[in-house]
């Protein structure tokens, strides 16, 4: 399925919430989206794909029209996210770091975005060199932080 680019798209992640109630909430997203000529992609776990197509919920599955699996983030990929997004200018170095801090996942990737601007701006610089930031973690994982937390 190709994207109409002058059609915005609504995006419901973690889509399998919206399932309760006999997906009472994604029947109603369904009919903002087909009454806005826009497309509407839902975003969930490969582990919750399933429950999409359960026979009860059997009006959703039927319009699913495709589905895609992202994978984690190449070194160029880590790269071109953060030099497009990342609001300070950051070397090669930087993006190795990020990389295999992040192991690709781009949920830590934005992580390390908001932690190198707030070390550029720290340090009063418009980009930020590897050993600017030699030895600090990047990229913080919240769950593995919390879980280590549960523990002490």
């Amino acid at each position: 399925m190709k994207l109409d680019r002058d059609k915005t798209p609504i995006i419901l992640d973690e889509a399998q919430h919206a399932l309760e109630n006999k997906a009472r909430i994604l029947e109603y997203l369904r009919c903002i989206a087909q009454d806005a000529g826009s497309p509407l992609i839902l975003v969930c776990h490969s582990s919750e794909r399933s429950r999409f197509l359960e026979s009860r919920l059997a009006h959703i599955g039927t319009r699913i029209s495709s589905q895609s699996e992202f994978k984690p983030a190449t070194l160029d990929d880590c790269a071109l996210y953060l030099k497009e997004l990342c609001e300070v200018g950051v070397d090669a170095e930087i993006a190795d770091m990020v990389h295999k801090q992040s192991r690709g996942r781009y949920r830590l990737m934005t992580s390390a975005v908001n932690t190198l601007e707030g070390f550029a701006a720290k340090l009063k610089k418009d980009s930020l060199t590897g050993s600017d930031v030699k030895g600090f973690l990047l990229c913080e994982d919240a769950m593995k932080t919390l879980r280590k937390g549960a523990k002490a």
